[in-house]
């Protein structure tokens, strides 16, 4: 299985297509949705692979690798649409970021990289009782649902036991807990040398630590300022001591929860984005909002779908699907689906 990579080695490849392509960002095709674009959500299929709703062609599409110890990338290449091949790397549930094209029908296109984001790597704290909604692991109560996926000897909440080591990619609500689109099983046992590793907005506590929900940061032992890193969402890596307390064993990191719209080199991209709103809008547009990093303008001319049909629907918490135009360091709303 490959590794969450960085926003910065998404830029990269970003670069990269640019530089492929010979300029900028496509703009908007006539009559559609098309252009170069970044689709970032859970993989909901496979046979090519299916992203909000679209199907993209990984033919020649290239999977990113990043070594967690000497940072050096790796492109693992994709030869066809096949099933079996993309399941050497991907999963259904994980929450993934596209880079490629999509055709001017909205629902098919061609992936150029596919990324993939999870939010930590450690132990569970607790067994989850019979019947649970929830489960605490590095600190964290992670949430899960009737789609969420379970994976590698998990079938469901109920197989989640104390000390098993688990992957989980998914999203922040705006209490920071999280909820699990997809649960992946490392270890049956957690060693406390092993090294873990977690996202999420930190504040600094009365102990000069980091603490991101439940979990406390030390980064004493590498003599790292932290003042910095308060309010900001970051990666950190270390042990653990099995209750509350995460020792870094390397410097901590800003990080983004998804692509960076304010990147000047992706305007005129077309971006499609699946979240927990993080902010309201407002009861008329235009108006802006967050989702999951990502500011979204929404204006009088955006459509809606599913189970609300007005502005007024986008609330914090609420899960959102959001498809547009990176203009001027926003995304500027086409459509927006309520899930």
């Amino acid at each position: 299985m490959f590794k969450r990579i960085s926003n910065s080695i998404i830029g990269l490849v970003i670069g990269m297509l640019l530089a492929s392509c010979g300029g900028g960002g496509t703009q908007v095709s006539e009559g559609g949705i098309g252009g170069t674009g970044i689709s970032s959500g859970s993989v909901t299929a496979f046979g090519s692979i299916w992203v909000n709703g679209v199907e993209f062609s990984t033919s020649g599409a290239k999977v990113i690798e990043e070594d967690d110890e000497a940072g050096a990338i790796t492109l693992n290449s994709i030869e066809s649409d096949d099933t079996t091949e993309l399941a050497a790397y991907l999963s259904e549930g994980m929450v993934v970021t596209v880079v490629g094209t999509i055709n001017d029908d909205g629902v098919t296109g061609v992936a150029e990289t596919i990324s993939y984001e999870d939010i930590l790597e450690g132990p569970v704290v607790g067994t989850p009782g019979a019947g649970a909604t929830s489960f605490v692991a590095l600190g964290q109560t992670v949430n899960v649902s009737n789609t969420t996926i379970y994976d590698d000897g998990l079938t469901g909440i109920g197989d989640i036991a104390d000390g098993q080591v688990v992957e989980i990619s998914g999203f922040r609500e705006t209490n920071g807990e999280i909820q699990a689109a997809y649960i992946e099983k490392k270890e049956d046992t957690y060693q406390p040398a092993d090294k873990f590793e977690i996202k999420g907005v930190a504040s600094v506590n009365s102990q000069y630590e980091l603490q991101i929900g439940g979990l406390r940061i030390s980064t004493s032992g590498i003599g790292q300022d932290i003042t910095s890193f308060d309010g900001q969402f970051i990666e950190a890596k270390g042990t653990f001591n099995g209750s509350d307390l995460l020792t870094a064993l390397e410097n901590v990191e800003l990080e983004d929860e998804s692509f960076d719209e304010s990147n000047p080199e992706l305007e005129g991209y077309k971006a499609e984005v699946e979240g927990l709103a993080s902010t309201a809008c407002g009861a008329t547009a235009p108006c802006t909002f967050e989702l999951s990093g990502v500011t979204v303008q929404v204006e009088t001319t955006t459509t809606y779908e599913g189970t609300a049909s007005a502005v007024s629907g986008i609330l914090v918490g609420v899960k959102l699907e959001v498809e547009g135009e990176i203009q001027n360091g926003k995304l500027i709303a086409e459509s927006i689906e309520f899930e």
